[in-house]
């Protein structure tokens, strides 16, 4: 089948759990045969485009004010005509040497398409057609106000957070619902990641059951990754003036659904001198939320806490790989993915007990109710000095993991397909 997904969020640098979600994707299709093709929406023409190259398509998005004015009234006009294709076969290379897309994908580009279509909609409620011609199945991987004239228009929804705990995120829950609802009516079919999410979908969103199915998310942690994940541990564990074994780590969004005032406040009532190793890119509100705490640890005996930032995925895959436990206490996720890759990588995991993170740890993680600080330090004094409990936990992370794999997850979207083209 020749298959389109969307590039909305796949050339993001440092990457999001959607943009993650939409290149396993990609692989998974691809390992089934299916020609897959990604749609980006950069404001510049085709010619200009093949010219300047990765730069000008890396383009989609400007954010002032006015531009963004500009383009829901020019947006209304383009929704009304519709938007048209062009090839760029002058990228492909360039994206797959930067590791944004998979090798073998064709781009194609429509200029524009993303911001005029999501201003159009805000402004007039209205779904843009895009004119691509012999696509059979087009997957919007994040909710978008763009379907594919003569295709069979799936979108993913991972979760309902903006709706249901809107103090989780920064994306308006009343603009979020307007989106997600029409979303709801139009597509040919909604994928989720989890059974939570799906029971959200049909109960808030009123979608009937059989047009929402769960395919969870894969990891693209295989035996060869895993190996070069841990080869390269102690290199990267030096770096940071560490020892194998010898840290906590969390990684993920600083954001405020990850729970990480909570994790810290657990962390230092535990009692451990075990350093703690915070990797991941700050979110909206990490300072106000993050810095008094961290200021604690000036005045806290044999605590350390290590702010990392953003990591390159494969020196992340290492220190994950070399540390302790992995501690993910999430108040909200759809899935879940890094504790799935924790323990993908052999890493014992400390979880939420959550819809959605629940459902991917199973009983392979160390679970703790995510309010409950007192809760989470016994948890983290428990792993810090229970290698026995370790072990354990890394062993039914390893196995747990492999319900997740890339081969399971393209067994689901084959048998998904397979349904959709008879209807």
């Amino acid at each position: 089948m020749r298959i389109l997904i969307d590039g909305y969020n796949l050339t993001r640098p440092q990457g999001t759990g959607v943009a993650t979600y939409g290149r396993n994707h990609i692989k998974a299709l691809q390992s089934l045969g299916h020609d897959v093709g990604v749609i980006f929406g950069a404001e510049r023409s085709a010619a200009k485009i093949e010219a300047q190259g990765l730069s000008a398509l890396l383009l989609q998005r400007a954010p002032l004010a006015p531009i963004r004015r500009l383009r829901r009234i020019v947006g209304g006009v383009m929704a009304t005509r519709g938007f048209d294709a062009d090839r760029l076969p002058g990228c492909e290379a360039q994206l797959e040497q930067g590791g944004l897309i998979p090798p073998g994908v064709a781009l194609y580009n429509s200029k524009g398409l993303y911001a005029y279509a999501i201003g159009a909609f805000r402004k007039l409620g209205v779904f843009s057609e895009l004119r691509l011609p012999g696509v059979e199945i087009a997957h919007w991987t994040y909710p978008l106000p763009i379907r594919v004239a003569g295709a069979i228009n799936v979108y993913t929804i991972h979760d309902l957070v903006p709706l249901l705990q809107p103090e989780m995120t920064l994306d308006g829950p009343k603009r979020v619902a307007k989106l997600s609802h029409a979303v709801a009516a139009k597509a040919d079919h909604i994928l989720t990641v989890s059974e939570g999410s799906r029971q959200d979908i049909i109960q808030h969103l009123g979608v009937s059951p059989e047009r929402v199915t769960n395919t969870f998310q894969p990891h693209s942690i295989d035996a060869d990754v895993l190996v070069q994940a841990r080869e390269g541990a102690l290199t990267e564990i030096e770096k940071l003036g560490l020892k194998h074994d010898e840290y906590f780590i969390f990684f993920g969004a600083i954001e405020p659904k990850k729970n990480l005032p909570r994790l810290l406040e657990a962390y230092f009532q535990s009692g451990t001198s075990t350093p703690l190793v915070l990797a991941g890119g700050s979110g909206w509100m990490a300072d106000e939320q993050l810095a008094p705490l961290l200021q604690r640890q000036a005045t806290a005996a044999g605590r350390q806490v290590i702010c990392t930032g953003y990591l390159p995925r494969n020196t992340l895959l290492s220190l994950v790989s070399g540390a302790k436990a992995t501690l993910f206490p999430s108040l909200h996720e759809g899935f879940g993915l890094p504790a799935l890759e924790a323990m993908a990588l052999g890493s014992p995991v400390m979880a939420s007990q959550i819809p959605g993170l629940g459902e991917v740890v199973g009983d392979a993680a160390l679970t703790v109710d995510p309010l409950d600080v007192e809760q989470m330090a016994q948890a983290i004094a428990r792993l810090d000095k229970d290698a026995a409990l370790r072990s354990r936990l890394s062993a039914a992370g390893l196995q747990r993991a492999d319900l997740f794999s890339m081969a399971a997850y393209a067994q689901r979207l084959q048998e998904l397909f397979g349904t959709l083209r008879k209807r």
